[in-house]
């Protein structure tokens, strides 16, 4: 339309000086930028040769990789980043003004937010790949991330990754040109040990696809079967949104997670332990090790299980435990579960804080730990928790919206209700996409499976 405009505006002139300038040349569209890579901004450096290794426990170590990055779109249909026109970005953060949707809730600051909020953006380099970012950066949808990695000497013969804590929404992952991985929303690990050389520094290249959910999205407040209103999905947030961390561990096969479920009725703990990385079928030792708040070991319990060959398997191992001191309503009582597996070519340690407690319904009643307990919910707003009574309060979206792509969650505010004794309960599934739809209720078979 532009253009169409020009030429109009340039025919008037055209006609109106025919008789002084019948020779006069066409008006000529201004040249394209050349690319170029954008300017270290003043006051911005990069440090990407300091690399601060912290100790996660005796198996693990991690640095963080926050910071400045290099970053540019990728071109339409390219599979590799342009050799010039990249800029500089923050991460955390989104190439896209934007940041979390609405929570309910409250305390520390709304939720422990990760990279949203405004555009991260620190220099724009130039060239066609760029004029598609707009002013916003929605108009983007694949992007390229770059730095360098100096890989610990100390780490030879140790199993090394990447953790993404939070990608909006799916990424590859390069080190050193070689492709070694994908991570999908919301977060995830990939294994690069051979693809780097202790003592040497990587090459990092992150590829990035902000997708959003291509489902029609329901929005409602409190009841998901009226007044509900549907809308396209829109992305808040884009790019590595959460902490990106170099990680380091003394065996390949090791623990991903540890859900940790405690029963006062059945007066015993049992562990679901998520493993990765079996190649060989065989036993492993579990030693689980009740740490208090000081670091003692207060109890300390031990198990063989058989683990299959398999890339990721559940394990599930259970104890009788006949009087741990019990978590409740102001008497925030916790753990935490050292984990140490081995056998099997398994080196690992996990640990995983808990609070040994147990709630459950019948009929009309609540209860916590063999005791009735009557919730007393707070008051609807963002401010610090407990108030005047209350024991109990909702986190998470104030809406039904789709969260592909949130940049903030409710880790830092159920972590607080923890340690104040403090009961919550999360939003964990957008169930009105399952639930409800235009025209009427659809819980049907299918919906449930994907549910």
């Amino acid at each position: 339309m532009l253009a169409l405009l020009c030429l109009g505006v340039a025919g008037s002139r055209a006609v109106a000086q025919e008789t002084a300038q019948p020779t006069q040349t066409p008006t000529q569209a201004p040249a394209q930028t050349p690319p170029a890579d954008a300017v270290l901004p003043a006051g911005t450096s990069l440090n990407w040769d300091q690399l601060n290794v912290q100790t996660v426990n005796s198996k693990r170590t991690e640095a963080l990789l926050n910071g400045t990055w290099r970053f540019v779109p990728a071109a339409e249909g390219a599979t590799n980043p342009p050799q010039i026109g990249w800029g500089y970005i923050r991460v955390p953060g989104s190439w896209a003004a934007g940041g979390g949707f609405g929570r309910r809730g409250g305390g520390g600051g709304g939720g422990g937010r990760r990279g949203g909020g405004a555009n991260a953006l620190l220099a724009r380099g130039t060239g066609p790949q760029w004029q598609s970012l707009g002013s916003n950066g929605s108009g983007v949808e694949h992007a390229w991330y770059e730095r360098q990695v100096p890989i610990p000497t100390d780490w030879q013969g140790r199993a090394i990754s990447l953790r993404f804590d939070r990608v909006s929404t799916d990424a590859i992952i390069f080190v050193n040109g070689k492709e070694c991985g994908h991570v999908s929303w919301p977060w995830g690990s990939v294994d690069i040990t051979s693809a780097v050389t202790p003592g040497q520094t990587a090459d990092i290249r992150v590829l990035v696809a902000a997708i959003a959910d291509s489902e029609m999205v329901g929005h409602f407040m409190q009841n998901a079967f009226i007044d509900v209103t549907y809308s396209a999905p829109q992305l808040p947030a884009r790019g590595l949104i959460g902490n990106v961390y170099l990680e380091s561990r003394a065996s390949d096969p090791h623990v991903t997670d540890v859900f940790v479920r405690t029963s006062t009725r059945q007066k015993s703990v049992s562990l679901h332990v998520e493993l990765t990385g079996v190649k060989e079928a065989g036993q492993v030792h579990l030693v689980a090790d009740m740490l208090d708040e000081n670091g003692n070991v207060e109890k300390s319990f031990n198990t063989e299980a058989a683990v299959e060959a398999k890339d990721v398997q559940t394990v599930t191992v259970s104890w009788p435990w006949e009087n741990p001191r019990l978590w409740d309503v102001e008497q925030p009582n916790l753990y935490t579960l050292r984990l140490t597996v081995s056998g099997g070519k398994f080196d690992d340690e996990y640990d995983q804080p808990f609070g040994f407690r147990e709630f459950w319904v019948d009929g009309r009643q609540f209860y916590l730990n063999n005791t009735v307990i009557h919730l007393r919910q707070k008051c609807f707003y963002n401010g610090d928790f407990p108030q005047v009574g209350d024991d109990f309060s909702e986190f998470g979206p104030n809406n039904g919206a789709d969260t592909r792509g949130d940049s903030s969650d409710d880790g830092l505010q159920l972590t607080e209700a923890d340690r104040k004794g403090y009961l919550a309960a999360e939003y964990i599934l957008n169930a009105n996409k399952y639930v409800a739809a235009q025209g009427g209720i659809v819980w049907d078979q299918k919906n449930r499976q994907r549910a």
